[in-house]
């Protein structure tokens, strides 16, 4: 009796044992699904019991398997997706493991009885096999192998006849053209952990290839070939940290809406007229060049959602330019990043002032950073007390020299973290550090800084005096204040401080 099988029959005594328990209702909490929702709930037995789901990767998952039905209205795939997402949860088919410092669900698991209901109404579709127990997956439409060097080449053996794969999880230095040639329906490819510092050149022959990760992997080159996946809807390049490029033609790659390049810090450059990528949903890093294909202007077309860096500004050459990247009509970037390069970044401050004033983001916006900037005004959109972004949760402002003060952050109802570093001519925080002039609020009955939890100071080397404006700071926890040699004046007054750490003080 083979493992899936044994695994249908264990699956039947189980519902069996606990006619009166859990199981049955787990049964009937699947039976009431619409059938788009049990191809969703079912897939994820391809991962191992006990394996941790990231939200976002099972939807794009779901979406490169086409279990998503079309989106009506103004809505997007994406939007469809965590309507799935949530509906298994709230039928208790998923537990929460994680959430974001902004409450959204990170990753989340199955329990064990209800990993063994996904398993059993696979109908034998979906697999997840051990290195040890190799199993005839000549049918199997779904497949994942996480191996150690033991039992690595009968896996591959058993991979050669799985000739209806459409998604495939594996983590084996031993992926060959060969093998991937094989697989001409495949939707989902991960090969994350493959520790591979090149491609096999078969990859660009999967033509319905949808899901694509090479996280992780050292991969210095991407082929010009990539650019023939034209089905191409996600594409992982998370922590590819020799990564030195992009192939310059990605525009032909129409249908991506995820291009994810976190920590890839060798990459330097963007392919040309990444504007075309009009179904872009995710770019979650954008290197700003000199020349018109890589200008900031081509971020005007694209409708991007979550987080987005901005590196390299200094190369933006005025703020009508960096106007043309509608910022302010994105309102679906919740984290945004503004960084300048760390050279000559204060050689033209009335241009640096009008390119950070045009970069205003949407009020929608969660999280912001910005990091070297070397000019002299605060933009009029912080200036104002940041009224507009009463959502903002986590700021910071790291190495902006120039600027003398703060805008007012006190009266943003839920900012929990701030961080402050090298604002080396800041001498003061003041009462404008906690009220805007325009608001009034100077009465005792407003409390600034009503959520902050995380308050860090940090090389600022020149200034001298904290202003105790009260009643403030009534949730903060954690205060650090390092290299701020001049301070002399401080509040003394934190209701809820568990840890203060002062250090590089007179």
């Amino acid at each position: 009796m083979t493992g899936r099988l044994w695994s249908k029959v264990k699956f039947g005594i189980l519902l069996q044992d606990n006619s009166r328990g859990i199981m049955p209702v787990l049964k009937l909490s699947y039976d009431h699904l619409p059938s788009h929702l049990k191809y969703c709930f079912a897939y994820c037995s391809v991962l191992p019991k006990d394996y941790t789901f990231i939200r976002k990767q099972l939807i794009q998952l779901w979406m490169a398997e086409g279990f998503l039905q079309q989106p009506k209205g103004r809505k997007h795939m994406e939007d469809v997706g965590n309507e799935y997402f949530n509906i298994l949860l709230w039928n208790s088919l998923f537990k929460i493991v994680k959430k974001d410092e902004y409450a959204e669900i990170v990753t989340c698991k199955m329990h064990d009885l209800v990993y063994d209901l996904a398993q059993f109404v696979g109908k034998l579709d979906h697999l997840s096999m051990e290195a040890n127990n190799v199993e005839d997956i000549s049918a199997v439409r779904g497949f994942s192998i996480f191996l150690d060097h033991e039992g690595t080449f009968d896996i591959l053996e058993a991979l050669k006849k799985a000739k209806k794969l459409r998604t495939l999880f594996i983590s084996s230095s031993l992926v060959s053209s060969d093998m991937l040639m094989n697989f001409k329906s495949l939707r989902a490819l991960d090969l994350s952990r493959c520790e591979m510092k090149g491609l096999p050149s078969s990859l660009s022959e999967l033509k319905h290839l949808r899901y694509l990760d090479l996280s992780n992997n050292p991969i210095e080159i991407l082929p010009e070939s990539i650019t023939s996946l034209y089905n191409l809807q996600t594409l992982k390049l998370h922590k590819c940290r020799y990564l030195l490029g992009l192939p310059k033609e990605m525009r032909k790659m129409i249908s991506l809406r995820d291009i994810e390049l976190n920590k890839c810090d060798k990459c330097t450059q963007m392919p040309i007229d990444m504007g075309r990528l009009t179904n872009l949903r995710t770019l979650t890093r954008f290197i700003v060049g000199k020349d018109l294909g890589r200008s900031i202007k081509q971020l005007k077309c694209l409708n991007l959602r979550g987080e987005l860096t901005i590196c390299d500004l200094e190369n933006v050459t005025s703020g009508i330019e960096s106007r043309e990247a509608n910022l302010r009509g994105k309102q679906d970037i919740h984290f945004l990043q503004l960084l300048w390069g760390g050279h000559d970044n204060e050689s033209d401050s009335g241009k640096l002032d009008d390119v950070l004033e045009a970069l205003e983001p949407h009020p929608n916006l969660k999280s912001l950073l910005i990091e070297n900037f070397g000019g002299l005004k605060v933009p009029t959109w912080m200036s104002n007390g940041l009224s507009p972004f009463k959502n903002l949760i986590q700021l910071r402002l790291q190495q902006c020299p120039r600027w003398e003060y703060n805008p007012t952050l006190g009266e943003l109802p839920f900012l929990r973290v701030l961080y402050l570093s090298r604002m080396k001519n800041m001498k003061y925080l003041g009462r404008e550090f906690y009220y805007s002039n325009s608001s009034g609020s100077t009465s005792s009955s407003t409390v600034a800084f009503p959520s902050l939890e995380e308050l860090t100071l940090w090389e600022m080397r020149n200034l001298v005096e904290w202003l105790e404006v009260l009643p403030s700071f009534p949730s903060l926890e954690q205060l650090f204040v390092r290299s701020c040699p001049e301070l002399k004046i401080t509040p003394s007054r934190f209701p809820s401080l568990k840890k203060i750490v002062v250090f590089g003080h007179k």
